[in-house]
């Protein structure tokens, strides 16, 4: 939360529509990359241990790689979609 706070203008009139699209580009980010993960047969306990709880587990460095890039690519593209302006 601390590099949104550097990234929109608190003073700005549509911050809060900024905020708010943000947090909806995250979520569904999110989901893309647990689908990614279901999609290339990785369990989602496999996921929370190494996403979430950063346990190490592992994985191919191509499937990591491909789920990293499922939430990168879904996350510009809604942050694209709502016309979300970073400072």
């Amino acid at each position: 939360m601390d590099k949104v706070l550097q990234d929109f203008n608190p003073n700005s009139i549509d911050y809060d529509a900024n905020i708010s699209g943000y947090s909806f580009a995250l979520t569904d980010a999110l989901f893309a990359m647990v689908k990614k993960a279901d999609d290339l047969g990785i369990s989602y306990e496999v996921f929370e241990d190494i996403y979430l709880l950063k346990i190490p587990r592992k994985i191919g460095s191509a499937k990591k790689k491909e789920i990293d890039q499922a939430y990168l690519n879904k996350l510009n593209e809604k942050l694209k979609e709502l016309k979300v302006t970073l400072k």
